[in-house]
């Protein structure tokens, strides 16, 4: 029997292009890596800003004066 010989006619295209890949994947690894980054500094503010307004409705229900609760009574 004979064997058959696979001829590569271009050994460097397969090294090229496995280098292209490599590259495409490490952009986008490192887009996702900003993106969760600028993500998590979008919720932080988000939460700070909840925060202030609900410590400010707080403290605004505190001075608030209390309505006057009137007691009915059945006749």
């Amino acid at each position: 029997m004979k064997r058959k010989k696979i001829q590569v006619t271009c050994p460097g295209y397969a090294l090229l292009i496995s280098l292209i890949l490599l590259i495409i994947s490490t952009g986008v690894v490192i887009f996702e890596f900003q993106y969760q980054k600028q993500q998590s500094e979008v919720n932080r503010e988000i939460m700070q800003k909840l925060q202030s307004q609900i410590k400010q409705n707080l403290n605004n229900s505190n001075n608030d004066p209390k309505e006057n609760i009137h007691k009915f009574r059945n006749k």
